[in-house]
């Protein structure tokens, strides 16, 4: 897992260094996941998917960098929120362009904020991702979350016939990743 790439150049380098020497050594080349931390991998994920097999959103700091808010910071602490309309948009962006690549590349998310910020920000993240990482303390919780979440959601696709228009329009999401979210349920439909 490599943080803060900012640019394709820094991808395209830091791959290239990861694999020469991994080869140097003979060993078999490990997956190699990008924080999505910075805008720039959110706004263009197709190219940096070039360089990489998935992402994993550091909430935090792509929070903190969309909307120029330090989240310690005690004049605008306040407006920290990793589910506000800007950062859901730049997240929906990456998982679009991540699922629309061949291969398909993978978005995690993990820490905090998928148990802290209430079922709304977790359907959001279960219709975009596929994997979603909390904190020990909250891993039941979270999970039972999930598992309703999750049966809403396949009623709605069974609802809806699996049209990825009529999904699309329900949930509020793109027929890409509407496209997805069948996809991902498959074997429950």
């Amino acid at each position: 897992m490599i943080p803060f790439i900012r640019t394709t150049i820094e991808a395209e380098k830091v791959t290239k260094l990861i694999r020469d020497a991994f080869k140097k050594k003979s060993l078999k080349v490990p997956d190699t996941i990008f924080m999505a931390e910075v805008p720039s991998i959110c706004i263009i994920p197709k190219i940096f998917s070039e360089y990489c097999d998935g992402f994993s959103i550091g909430s935090n700091d792509l929070t903190q960098l969309v909307l120029g808010i330090d989240r310690d910071s005690e004049k605008i602490a306040w407006e920290f929120d990793e589910s506000n309309p800007a950062v859901t948009k730049s997240i929906e962006m990456l998982c679009e362009g991540a699922h629309s690549m061949t291969p398909e590349r993978t978005v995690g998310i993990c820490g905090q904020a998928p148990s802290d910020l209430g079922k709304d920000f977790l359907k959001f993240l279960i219709m975009h991702l596929d994997s979603i990482g909390v904190n020990p303390d909250k891993v039941v919780e979270t999970l039972l979350s999930v598992k309703k979440i999750e049966n809403e959601l396949i009623d709605i696709i069974t609802r809806n016939n699996k049209d990825l228009i009529k999904i699309a329009k329900e949930l509020r999401i793109t027929e890409v990743n509407s496209k997805y979210l069948i996809k991902k349920f498959k074997s429950a439909l």
